[in-house]
């Protein structure tokens, strides 16, 4: 059995209007993917065909919801796309859709100092948001051993 890792499509950010997002900091922020997102699915699913997954689980993020469920359409996956909290990005707290050139450079020198552990952004650090996604790759591969081991 495979995992397989995809990232959302492109969101829409606020204030942006090409929707790229290159200037915007987010993570727990919850955006719609921008629009049309179709041509960027259909290039996400072109090297996923011929695979048929067992599972879909995604983020609750409404980015990577729309995602997940565009790829099971596009790939004509049987299953629901399930929901596991534990896969939602960063919390970067008080930084949430600011300007990444608003972030104060004091800030932005300290979290860089220590990108593991500090969160001057009152967030979640790196090291807990990687705790909580290797708790989830953990109970996954115990799950997949049990299946693949009876």
């Amino acid at each position: 059995m495979d995992l397989i890792l995809i990232r959302h499509a492109r969101p829409a950010l606020p204030g942006d209007p090409s929707s790229m997002g290159a200037s915007i900091c987010y993570g727990r922020l919850d955006l719609a993917l921008a629009a049309p997102c179709s041509p960027a699915l259909a290039d996400i699913a072109a090297p996923l065909r011929g695979f048929m997954p067992s599972r879909i689980v995604t983020s609750p993020a409404l980015r990577a919801r729309d995602t997940a469920e565009g790829l099971a359409r596009t790939l004509a996956v049987p299953v629901p796309c399930e929901i596991e909290p534990r896969l939602q990005e960063l919390d970067f707290g008080a930084w949430e859709g600011m300007v990444w050139d608003d972030v104060p450079r004091a800030d932005l020198d300290a979290w860089a100092a220590d990108l593991m552990h500090a969160r001057p952004h009152g967030g979640e650090s790196a090291a807990q948001g990687m705790a909580r996604v290797s708790e989830w790759v953990g109970e996954w591969a115990s799950e997949w051993a049990s299946e693949w081991s009876g």
